[in-house]
């Protein structure tokens, strides 16, 4: 348990230092499915929306960026198979990125066959309701 939760960590403490030069990672996840990057650049990031939670409501709405996110899905074939597991709210890591927000959807497919695991797809969807596609893809 110990050595899973420093591995997490360590993820989380690297995702800066993984980004190249001029661009600030959202989401890094290493899994069974590969290497999963999602990257903005350092210009898109310092032009995200300033929004604090604790005085007003966000930018982009849950269901905003629901509809968002299901677009993507529909361009990538998944919208027929995809479930919404879980709805989250992040901020990006580093100097003057607070109370820059984006949400992280998490969708799951049905596995291939039955000796599969379901297929996990995350959705990085910034406030101003752009998805920011995995790096590479």
């Amino acid at each position: 348990m110990l050595l899973a939760l420093l591995a997490i960590v360590i993820t989380f403490a690297n995702q800066v230092n993984a980004a190249e030069e001029g661009e600030v990672v959202l989401s890094e996840v290493h899994d069974f499915q590969g290497e999963q990057i999602h990257a903005i650049t350092l210009k898109e990031a310092k032009a995200m929306a300033v929004w604090d939670p604790a005085t007003q409501d966000p930018p982009l709405s849950i269901a905003k960026g629901i509809q968002a996110a299901k677009k993507w899905l529909k361009l990538k074939g998944l919208d027929k198979e995809a479930t919404l597991d879980d709805i989250s709210l992040k901020t990006p890591n580093g100097e003057g990125m607070e109370n820059k927000w984006f949400y992280v959807f998490m969708y799951y497919t049905p596995p291939a066959k039955p000796s599969e695991f379901p297929r996990a797809v995350r959705i990085i969807v910034l406030m101003d309701g752009r998805v920011v596609d995995v790096k590479g893809k």
